[in-house]
């Protein structure tokens, strides 16, 4: 794509409070843009692109809230 960087897995870790494995990890699952280099280090692609996974407790908290107004009558 046109105007993308392409940042180390270090400083996007760092950006985003995890570690650097997390950040692999990420890449390695398809979850955030970015490739795997000739020399096996990892670039992320800037302006990040990430694909929320379906678990977490957020999730589960939203879901628990839709369920209690899908049960309350209106």
């Amino acid at each position: 794509m046109k105007n993308e960087q392409a940042l180390p897995v270090a400083a996007v870790a760092k950006d985003w409070g995890i570690t650097a494995r997390r950040v692999r990890l990420m890449l390695n699952e398809g979850r955030l843009a970015g490739e795997q280099q000739s020399n096996g280090y990892w670039v992320v692609f800037y302006p990040y692109r990430y694909t929320f996974g379906t678990r977490g407790p957020m999730l589960k908290r939203n879901r628990v809230e839709l369920k209690i107004m899908e049960v309350i009558p209106a």
